[in-house]
């Protein structure tokens, strides 16, 4: 219990860079528990943590989607997606709270889709998965005893949602 306690301490003395910067590693180490960490930067920064989550999962993915499509470029990978059929599910799957965000951001960096549309998409899916650990992992409790709580998540759900529609009708329809 002790290193826990020294590892929470080291994390706070980082302030908020070393919250991005935990997020963000954990797109490239996925073995790391997102959800606890999320937890845990929305704990200790209030509304900001949820920014700073935000922040650190959608850097991370374009970082990584970067480096893979780098590595597949001078590997001779083949694009083996296109912009119909299989890719359209990659959209679907990336606003998937529990599924890899390592996997989902390999799949697209061996498709053929643009850095700008996976940036676009990233901030987006990112920023929804983020919200859905912040609120439910943290405020649950509170939501019970505030059903208007529950409420408004819910309508950003369904706002986040909606733009991911539009976004994948936009850019790949």
């Amino acid at each position: 219990m002790e290193w826990m306690s020294e590892w929470i301490s080291m994390f706070l003395a980082l302030g908020w860079i070393g919250a991005v910067g935990i997020i963000f590693l954990e797109a490239f180490v996925p073995m790391l528990p997102l959800v606890a960490l999320v937890m845990l930067v929305v704990a200790l920064y209030g509304a900001a943590g949820f920014f700073y989550v935000w922040l650190g999962m959608a850097s991370g993915s374009f970082c990584l989607f970067l480096l893979l499509r780098f590595l597949s470029k001078h590997l001779s990978f083949d694009r083996r997606f296109g912009y119909h059929g299989s890719l359209g599910l990659l959209v679907v799957l990336s606003f998937v709270p529990f599924l890899p965000t390592f996997l989902i951001t390999a799949l697209f960096a061996l498709s053929s889709v643009s850095w700008q549309c996976f940036l676009l998409l990233s901030i987006c899916a990112r920023g929804f998965v983020g919200f859905l650990f912040a609120t439910f992992g943290v405020s649950f409790l509170q939501m019970q005893n505030h059903p208007f709580l529950f409420l408004i998540a819910l309508l950003l759900i369904a706002a986040f949602a909606g733009f991911a529609h539009v976004l994948k009708r936009r850019f790949l329809d």
